[in-house]
């Protein structure tokens, strides 16, 4: 099974490479994920993060940044395994 992720061997032109500051955006995201899968709260795993990335429709992988997939991941994450209710979380979607 294909998935939006798997772009092995697919033409994706040149990877930019240039080093670039992190956000605040970007910096808070890290910092959840740290917290979270410390081993004081061990609330999910990195694996189960990458799983549920891999899991995003195609509109959400490619039209979100790298933290806000993050983001969607752990919100998602935190509501599976039942450390929140859904409605708890405005999940970002991706605009089309």
């Amino acid at each position: 099974m294909e998935r939006t992720h798997d772009l092995g061997g697919l033409p994706a032109g040149k990877i930019d490479q240039t080093d670039h500051e992190l956000t605040f955006f970007d910096k808070r995201v890290d910092a959840l994920y740290v917290l979270l899968t410390g081993p004081q709260k061990a609330a999910f795993k990195m694996d189960e993060v990458r799983r549920t990335v891999e899991s995003f429709s195609q509109a959400d992988y490619f039209g979100l940044s790298y933290y806000e997939r993050w983001l969607k991941a752990i919100a998602l994450l935190l509501i599976e395994k039942g450390h929140v209710d859904a409605d708890a979380f405005d999940i970002p979607k991706a605009s089309s």
